[in-house]
């Protein structure tokens, strides 16, 4: 782990003594904090509902087509061909429930790779919390910060 401002590291306040102790940071409170700003969160939930979406989608009947035909209109003076149609296509053998189950199986696994990435952000919350090189001294009023490359 490497942190940008080494006057964060010291275990005593610099000699500015308007710096006070991050005490009031617990370790949930971080967590908390990463879980609700990880834009990496934000991406895995965001293919949990496409997923879903695509799993929903999957398991309707296609659209029906309903159009209007014409030819030769107007050729020698007569109507033409004219006509409309109506198309519905029918699955059969249960390929509406295959698809729901495949799909359904896609939609596990991006929740299984959410929970895995919500693991990554709390263990590297959890790590960088525990290091010697943590930042303990904070100007008041203010949140820590600190540049930190967790990996």
């Amino acid at each position: 782990m490497f942190c940008a401002d080494p006057s964060l590291l010291a275990a005593t306040p610099p000699q500015n003594s308007a710096m006070m102790p991050v005490l009031g940071w617990q370790l949930s409170d971080l967590e908390a904090i990463a879980l609700s700003n990880n834009p990496t969160l934000v991406q895995a939930a965001a293919h949990v509902r496409m997923a879903r979406g695509r799993r929903i989608q999957s398991g309707l009947l296609p659209n029906p087509m309903v159009g209007y035909s014409a030819e030769e209109m107007g050729d020698e003076g007569t109507a033409g061909q004219q006509g409309g149609f109506i198309e519905q296509e029918i699955p059969t053998a249960g390929k509406l429930r295959l698809n729901r189950l495949t799909f359904g199986h896609e939609e596990n696994q991006e929740r299984w790779a959410l929970a895995a990435q919500r693991m990554i952000v709390l263990n590297s919350i959890r790590i960088a919390f525990y290091q010697p090189t943590f930042p303990r001294w904070v100007e008041p009023g203010t949140a820590p910060s600190w540049e930190c490359r967790l990996f």
